[in-house]
């Protein structure tokens, strides 16, 4: 060694440098790519929700005009007679008691909601807790402002000028929204912890549920179809972002 010059690295010392610079910059090259698809998966959730937004607002447009009314009763009479070539108009029917579930599962979140914020502080996930509660209060509010803006009634119903007429308003239909981003999200939180067939069976679980209380709504005539089809679209919004605010604090 010359004085003055640090002493070379021997063949094996360089090789397992190279060998670590080479892992690093593999590492940071995954990072990078992991970033740039987190990025983009952003993008393309952020554009559905805006798709859905302007689907939503151009079928209240076109609801506005009055020109889905026929579609919507047709749709009605439809569902009514599906399954059987004449229907009895009969409330104590099996079918019909059995339909009366789905209003009042969409309405049994404010009991679910609640009790699974509760198992999720136990949990020590109070983030998410809150992020559920503030999602599901904040879709009712959404779903009320937007029936205040729209005013949407039957042809045979009139609606008193009122702060509480809003309730009464058809669209969007509040009990979809409701069941859509209550039921996603707690199915969201359980499928997260579970894989494979299990996470699938969760899934297809808040599906069955949500597309039975959106069916059950215009069985019972208390929407109509495009009603129901604005709070699959608003709602569908609404959960991407709360879904996707979920993740970020999970993560």
């Amino acid at each position: 060694m010359v004085a003055g010059f640090p002493a070379c690295p021997r063949r094996g010392e360089a090789r397992d440098i190279l060998i670590l610079i080479e892992r690093e910059r593999r590492v940071c090259d995954d990072e990078i790519a992991t970033t740039r698809h987190a990025r983009r998966g952003t993008i393309v959730q952020f554009g559905v929700v805006a798709l859905l937004v302007v689907l939503f607002f151009a079928l209240g447009v076109v609801i506005k005009s009055g020109w889905t009314l026929a579609f919507d009763e047709r749709a009605h009479r439809f569902v009514r007679d599906l399954g059987s070539m004449a229907f009895e108009e009969d409330d104590t029917s099996l079918r019909t008691r059995f339909m009366h579930l789905g209003p009042d599962i969409g309405t049994a979140t404010i009991l679910f909601v609640p009790l699974t914020a509760f198992v999720l502080v136990r949990q020590c996930r109070r983030r998410a807790a809150l992020l559920l509660l503030l999602s599901t209060g904040g879709s009712v509010v959404m779903a009320l402002c937007l029936k205040g803006i729209f005013q949407r009634t039957r042809p045979d119903q009139l609606c008193s000028h009122g702060p509480f007429c809003v309730i009464n308003y058809l669209y969007p239909s509040n009990h979809t929204i409701l069941s859509l981003v209550s039921y996603g999200l707690i199915g969201a939180l359980i499928a997260g912890r579970r894989a494979g067939m299990r996470r699938t069976l969760v899934n297809l679980f808040v599906i069955v549920i949500v597309g039975f209380v959106a069916v059950s709504l215009i069985y019972l005539n208390t929407h109509y179809l495009t009603d129901v089809i604005g709070g699959l679209l608003i709602g569908s919004a609404w959960f991407i972002v709360s879904l996707h605010l979920l993740r970020h604090m999970e993560a």
